[in-house]
């Protein structure tokens, strides 16, 4: 296997800081060139999910404009100019769910498309989360906040309640850690 090389990159379209569309021409192979390679940039984030220390999840249930519908998320939000990821999962706990996390463990960082790129996340599990100040009274992310068993959690996911596979990304992700109590 070789890695693809980018032979000619440029910016075809930006919204800063939200969003970038790239054009490049990618060697894919020696000898074969991708002269029209489109690449989508939006900005990093964070995704955490919360255990409080009697083994509850903190979720969240409120509208999200992407599937267009009421679903159940977990906190997260854009990594800011000049924050870690770590520091951004921090902020993203006390804003949206008013905790604070007593140990936070990555669990690792991923983009959204495998050859288009799209956003670039950071998930971390925040184990024996307590209440902290914070949070933030925010009428763009309004939504009830719900500490549920893990196996709740589980059926919700089966259910179809998450409607953004960030989400189901960090549960599992979570959900499979060494870490995570056991049920």
């Amino acid at each position: 296997m070789s890695l693809w090389k980018t032979l000619r990159s440029e910016t075809a379209f930006a919204s800063l800081p939200y969003l970038r569309v790239i054009r490049e021409a990618v060697q894919v192979a020696p000898g074969h060139v991708i002269d029209d390679f489109w690449q989508v940039i939006l900005r990093d984030f964070v995704l955490v999910v919360p255990v409080l220390p009697d083994g509850r999840v903190m979720t969240m249930t409120g509208y999200r404009h992407g599937p267009r519908r009421v679903c159940m998320a977990l906190p997260g939000g854009f990594v800011d100019a000049g924050e870690t990821p770590d520091a951004a999962a921090r902020r993203e706990l006390a804003e949206e769910a008013g905790l604070q996390p007593g140990r936070l463990i990555g669990l690792g960082d991923y983009v959204d498309n495998g050859n288009q790129r799209g956003g670039h996340g950071h998930y971390f599990l925040a184990l024996d989360c307590i209440p902290a100040s914070g949070r933030l009274n925010d009428p763009t992310e309004a939504a009830s906040l719900n500490a549920l068993a893990p196996d709740a959690v589980d059926r919700a996911l089966d259910d179809g309640r998450f409607g953004v596979i960030h989400h189901v990304a960090g549960w599992c992700l979570a959900r499979r850690h060494p870490a995570f109590p056991k049920s």
